[in-house]
């Protein structure tokens, strides 16, 4: 059988010396023979992959690749674009573990096959140019493209539809570093992470655990206590700090980790998995009854402020839950935000290229979140530097469910000029007592370069109304259109 085109464009630019190729989205690896070369291939676990001898070499997303930078000489990716949620995250990761002058062959479904199947969940559809555009925005040269119709002969393609592919080189400078061996050293994961890994080689395996830990929170969801407080953001306005330091005090019970997303992200995971997040009622028990003093539990998840349905979710569930939003100065908080994605290698445009796009980048997709429950929006919390700063819309979704005095809204720049003071005035608002820490240290906090003061005067006029609107609300002056 005559090779399919792809496989010729394996074959030329992958043996030429090259040493460490990635297929990402592998499948049964029916490409591996063609890359001559050391091959690893990733792909998400899948219950289609039970029977198949040929696994994937690791599991893992696309949008989060477990390996270091600069680590591949080449990269493959077979109709795997079409079914990314984040194309930017995907397009990021692809770009960071591939070597300088590494190339990437990378195929996708046309929009006309796409068509086809209108009730197919395809977040990217596009065109042979659309898909050269979008790859060059993320820092890849063009070698050769081309639309390919029904002229195909590998049986691993459908005959019905039409296919395009891209053939580009990585074109960033690097500092070299040895990726003569590949070993999961190479893999940039915490323990937790690493073991995950190594357990999702296994499907049975990896579904047995999933599936038992799923039973294990039904089974002890009694157990659990829910929370009573939510920070529900703004994101970049300090909420990490102010969790960190109520899990500091002796009458707060931890939550299983600060950002839970469960009203946004795994609602479809049900009460009983996120009711095993929250500490036992045991503990509850202990502090209220036997030390005779107020507990508290709460998580912190940024999200929750700008997705259409947390709001009413949370109300379902913890009607009298205390609501802590913590708001910054819009402009700071955007360009806060790009600063968090650019040091994440998730944004490659300047602030001002990205806020101009980001009604294009973001377009459609807080319908999309409104329809489909368990849409926690693609590109949305990442790329909505502006929106995520239009405070008023957000808050008022949450005062349709909450009564006033389940609110307290705190002014970022007062809590980082007197973080005692207002991290009081909180367990004050949690009916807990007063307590002093040894030091109030700022999580995350990262240094950049000051904000363009063009840029910044725009915006400034910009969120100016928007901000009064905020203030008439609220009946609060946060005083942020002075700076």
């Amino acid at each position: 059988m005559a090779r399919h085109w792809f496989t010729t464009y394996l074959t030329d630019y992958y043996s030429r010396n090259k040493k460490l190729g990635l297929d990402i989205g592998c499948g049964k690896k029916p490409y591996k023979e063609f890359f001559n070369c050391r091959y690893i291939g990733i792909d998400i676990p899948s219950g289609q992959m039970k029977n198949i001898k040929e696994k994937p070499d690791c599991f893992g997303s696309g949008e989060n690749l477990p390996f270091k930078d600069d680590t591949f000489d080449f990269i493959s990716s077979y109709s795997v674009i079409p079914y990314v949620d984040n194309i930017d995250k995907f397009l990021n990761e692809m770009y960071r573990v591939t070597k300088h002058n590494g190339v990437a062959v990378i195929t996708i479904m046309n929009l006309r096959a796409l068509a086809r199947d209108p009730d197919g969940y395809y977040p990217n559809k596009f065109s042979s140019k659309q898909l050269e555009k979008k790859l060059a925005e993320h820092g890849f040269k063009s070698i050769k493209s081309k639309n390919l119709k029904t002229l195909v002969w590998s049986k691993y393609f459908n005959f019905t539809s039409v296919y395009s592919y891209a053939i580009v080189k990585c074109t960033r400078n690097f500092t070299k570093s040895n990726h003569n061996e590949l070993s999961y050293s190479h893999f940039n994961l915490t323990t937790r992470q690493l073991i995950r890994t190594k357990v999702m080689k296994y499907i049975k395996l990896y579904s047995f655990i999933r599936n038992l830990y799923r039973n294990y929170c039904k089974a002890t969801q009694f157990l659990h206590t829910l929370p009573d407080f939510l920070i529900i953001g703004a994101a970049k306005c300090g909420t990490s700090s102010l969790y960190d330091y109520l899990m500091q005090h002796p009458c707060v019970g931890k939550s299983l980790t600060k950002q839970i997303h469960f009203f946004d992200r795994y609602y479809d995971r049900g009460i009983s998995w996120y009711k095993v997040c929250f500490p036992f009622i045991w503990k509850k028990f202990w502090v209220q009854e036997v030390k005779g003093k107020k507990f508290v539990t709460g998580e912190a998840t940024a999200h929750y402020m700008t997705h259409p349905l947390a709001a009413e979710r949370a109300y379902r569930i913890v009607p009298n839950a205390k609501i802590i939003v913590m708001l910054r100065n819009p402009v700071d908080r955007a360009y806060s935000h790009y600063q968090m994605e650019k040091a994440n290698k998730n944004e490659d445009l300047t602030f001002e290229n990205a806020i101009e796009k980001e009604n294009e980048r973001i377009y459609g997709e807080f319908e999309e979140m409104l329809n489909n429950k368990n849409n926690s929006g693609r590109n949305y919390p990442h790329r909505s530097y502006i929106k995520s700063s239009e405070y008023l819309e957000q808050i008022k979704r949450w005062k349709k469910f909450y009564p006033d005095n389940k609110f307290m809204f705190i002014k970022s720049e007062d809590f980082n000029e007197n973080p005692s003071i207002v991290y009081n005035k909180v367990l004050q608002f949690l009916s807990l007592p007063p307590l002093e820490l040894k030091k109030y240290e700022k999580i995350r906090k990262r240094d950049y370069e000051p904000l363009n003061t063009e840029t910044r005067k725009k915006l400034i006029k910009y969120f100016q109304s928007k901000n009064k609107e905020l203030y008439n609300y609220l009946g609060i002056n946060f005083e942020w259109d002075k700076t």
